[in-house]
């Protein structure tokens, strides 16, 4: 293990050199109109920068299953940063205070996982390094190919909303947004901490057990997901209200929309973290930029038609067409098992989801 942290830490030392060389180009062209934004910009970029190889010591802590850890150093990174935010927007920062703020919340858990790491697991001999890092880069190619196309699905609504719709209609769409933005996270927290065992379970060649532990954890999200489905449906008119005000509050078709989306993201995730530890990087970082580039083109065509509830349904639209069915059926042939074996629990759940999440709907109208 020792040896293979020194290997990326060399890998990505070169990667700091090629992203320092993007954020100054992109500070460079700048485009006119953001002008008043480099020097917030410049800010996020030398954080974001800096803290670039921090990220080893949290991934070496999850492989080595310090999850408990990592969770109270996120905890504490999330209310630390949101306080000083909080703190500098009332003491008149503005801008620099949501730099200072997303800077407290990204350092904090990195640091901490540099010094559990150093004082816990002190790397120890002078182990030979590998000469050629070839195979990490090809397959860390494929991965931060896989990340832009989770750009393009989270966050790009909003950026086509504000263009086609204008600025104005941004806001009640990410008010009422907010809840699904903030319980969309807790599902796949489940999934995140069972990759090393399903990776264990992989490299010990025990199939037929790694097959029901991976439909269970399937399950076992979608319930999480629904039951999240089913309180934001009930309670989002509510919460908006209380928050922003009713006028901000977009509606409850957009509610039940992004609740949807959320859901069948969750199933996608699901199964995009099995497919993960099968060695499938190439393949899901494809399917994620194709997911994105329709999810994208769906928004732009039905934004203009449907109005803001056109974002959840392109997402959705995008999941259903691409995301599911290619991800269902590589599970499906990894695992041994047929598409319908893959599906019909699944399809049970949402049923049972869907039932209670109309039920919900009728009563909070």
């Amino acid at each position: 293990i020792a040896r293979l942290v020194r290997h990326v830490r060399g890998i990505v030392g070169w990667q700091v050199v090629g992203l320092s060389a993007i954020c100054l180009t992109l500070l460079v062209v700048l485009p006119v109109e953001w002008r008043p934004l480099r020097w917030p910009l410049a800010g996020v970029f030398a954080v974001f920068v800096g803290a670039y190889p921090l990220r080893i010591s949290s991934a070496v802590l999850q492989g080595l299953q310090e999850l408990p850890y990592l969770a109270k150093a996120q905890l504490a990174g999330w209310a630390a940063g949101t306080s000083i935010t909080v703190a500098l927007v009332l003491a008149g920062w503005k801008l620099p205070a949501l730099v200072a703020g997303w800077s407290v919340t990204l350092l904090m858990p990195a640091l901490a996982a540099a010094w559990r790491l150093r004082q816990q697991f002190a790397a120890s001999g002078d182990a030979a390094i590998p000469q050629t890092g070839r195979g990490y880069f090809s397959r860390s190619v494929w991965v931060s190919a896989g990340q832009i196309g989770q750009v393009l699905l989270n966050g790009s609504d909003v950026l086509v909303i504000g263009k086609l719709l204008g600025a104005a209609a941004v806001v009640p769409y990410a008010c009422t947004a907010k809840l699904v933005s903030i319980f969309a996270n807790y599902p796949q927290l489940l999934i995140h901490s069972a990759q090393p065992a399903l990776t264990e379970l992989r490299g010990a060649a025990a199939k037929d057990r790694l097959v029901d532990v991976a439909q269970a954890l399937t399950q076992g999200m979608l319930v999480m997901s629904g039951a999240l489905v089913v309180a934001v449906v009930t309670s989002n008119r509510f919460f908006v209200t209380w928050w922003v005000g009713q006028a901000q509050f977009a509606g409850p078709a957009l509610t039940v929309a992004l609740a949807v989306m959320m859901l069948l993201r969750h199933w996608n995730v699901a199964i995009i973290y099995t497919l993960f530890c099968f060695g499938y990087e190439r393949q899901l970082s494809m399917i994620a930029l194709a997911d994105g580039v329709v999810t994208i083109a769906a928004t732009a065509w039905l934004v203009p038609h449907l109005g803001l509830v056109g974002a959840p349904v392109a997402s959705a639209v995008g999941a259903v067409l691409v995301g599911l069915p290619l991800n269902v059926r590589s599970t499906a042939r990894e695992l041994g098992v047929g598409v319908r074996d893959v599906l019909r629990p699944c399809a049970v759940l949402l049923g049972v989801i869907a039932a209670v999440v109309l039920f919900g709907a009728c009563c909070s109208l």
